[in-house]
């Protein structure tokens, strides 16, 4: 008698067999446009789909969050995410009711990837929406769940059995607007209506004081008239600057202000870029990193994750932009900005042009009760 396979394999090839038939019925169509708005009422239960582990992306999805709950208060929004740093960035920050984890490396895993598929499926959704652009995955994650309505941009080529499927616009462009762009178009409103919300982290006032205590720590108490200017030299693959090119900077900049407190907001790894030249401060906790932002005056970095984490933070953030679109990723809103820096540009003209933008720098009590800045452009 030929024996059983082991349970974790035949679940595995089944669940493996009933996703291919159920995302090929729904593929058999292409992805088009809907004249039929969204409802403004009877839509109880959302799920959001971003399959991303990076923490830029997982604080861009902030304002369609928060304009979720404009659009349908009291609606139970869920999440589906990769890795754990959508669980950090959003604690207690937003109403979120159930995070679907799909694991980083998603095959390496495949039972953990069945636990949350199968979970994922025992939801009926009101609204289920995939606000990514050009995600295959998130697409066929949006087939996949159980949902009412299915909510993405209608791409050319780009197939998939959508109730509601929004052109690409020509504008917006930025990647924090374009979900919130998606959500308008497909409820009939107008884009500019009512202000796109910014990246906000909603942090807490224990979160900020806890941040101003670890600030003082490092750079003790502030003296009159003294601006806090963070740092942090660190970024993915061609976005990245050398660490020689930012240790000029930072020497620049102190000729510029001489009178401001540096410090650098070291990177995941724990090893600073400017040891021995700028005050440091790592931690593991993305909120705990955010609230010790919140309290700076400046913040000034390549586009990355951490950028993003700054502006969510509501400390003005001037990003420095050497092979992405600003147009798609800047920093937008009050108090920051993007500058594109070209073949390594030297850094004192990095500096005169920062200088041109910051001065005068606002200690950070002035603008402790102004809340975070509008992304609308």
């Amino acid at each position: 008698m030929t024996p059983r396979p082991p349970l974790r394999r035949r679940d595995w090839q089944e669940l493996r067999r009933r996703l291919v038939r159920h995302l090929f019925a729904q593929l058999a169509g292409a992805s088009a446009t809907s004249s039929t708005p969204l409802p403004a009422h009877g839509i109880g239960r959302i799920l959001v789909i971003r399959p991303n582990h990076r923490l830029g992306n997982v604080v861009l999805l902030t304002p369609l969050l928060a304009d979720l709950e404009r659009a349908y208060p009291g609606a139970r929004i869920d999440l589906l995410v990769s890795g754990g740093i959508a669980a950090q960035a959003l604690a207690d920050g937003y109403r979120i009711d159930t995070l679907h984890m799909l694991p980083r490396h998603a095959l390496r895993e495949p039972r953990r990837l069945w636990r949350t598929l199968r979970h994922l499926r025992a939801v009926r959704y009101d609204l289920a929406i995939d606000p990514s652009v050009g995600s295959q995955s998130g697409r066929l994650l949006l087939l996949f769940a159980r949902a009412r309505f299915r909510l993405g941009f209608a791409e050319a080529g780009q197939r998939g059995r959508l109730t509601h499927g929004v052109p690409m616009p020509t504008t917006p462009r930025h990647m924090a607007q374009l979900p919130v762009y998606l959500l308008r178009a497909a409820r009939g409103e107008p884009f500019a209506a009512t202000r796109c919300p910014p990246l906000d982290l909603r942090l807490s006032a224990t979160e900020r004081a806890q941040g101003e205590i670890e600030l003082q720590r490092r750079l003790g108490p502030r003296h009159a008239g003294q601006a806090r200017i963070g740092l942090f030299a660190e970024a993915t693959g061609a976005k990245a600057f050398p660490i020689a090119w930012w240790q000029t900077l930072h020497a620049a900049l102190a000729r510029r202000w001489p009178s401001a407190a540096f410090f650098e907001l070291v990177p995941v790894d724990g090893r600073p870029r400017l040891a021995g030249i700028a005050t440091h401060f790592h931690s593991p906790d993305v909120r705990k990193a955010a609230a010790v932002l919140a309290g700076l005056d400046r913040f000034i970095s390549a586009d990355c994750g951490v950028m993003h984490l700054a502006v969510a933070s509501g400390v003005p953030t001037a990003a420095l932009f050497s092979v992405t679109d600003p147009a798609t990723y800047a920093p937008c809103g009050d108090g920051h900005f993007a500058l594109e820096i070209r073949d390594q540009q030297a850094a004192p003209d990095v500096v005169s042009a920062l200088a041109a933008r910051c001065e005068p720098l606002r200690p950070a009590e002035a603008r402790a009760d102004a809340g975070p800045a509008d992304q609308s452009g």
